[in-house]
């Protein structure tokens, strides 16, 4: 059977460890593998993917999809945004 996670509505304890693991790298675009191991996992979870999603939502962080070697053919990047464009 199929569970789907349901979406998160508010930033969680661990969405602020997402947070504080992109602002780390201080504006550099960085892929959900690195975002998982500066977090010590071997890889992100759907839920990791949702909270994510929501940061993004929030405006908090940037995402951007680049042609990649994925199951999917893509690589997602993310970053911390900053006061500074």
């Amino acid at each position: 059977m199929l569970m789907i996670q349901p979406r998160p509505k508010r930033v969680t304890e661990h969405g602020e460890k997402l947070l504080v693991a992109l602002q780390a790298a201080d504006g550099q675009w960085i892929s959900r593998t690195e975002i998982a191991a500066s977090i010590e996992k071997k890889r992100l979870t759907p839920y990791d993917v949702a909270l994510l999603d929501l940061l993004v939502e929030r405006k908090l962080i940037e995402v951007r999809q680049l042609p990649g070697r994925s199951r999917d053919g893509y690589v997602w990047q993310y970053r911390a945004v900053t006061g500074k464009k």
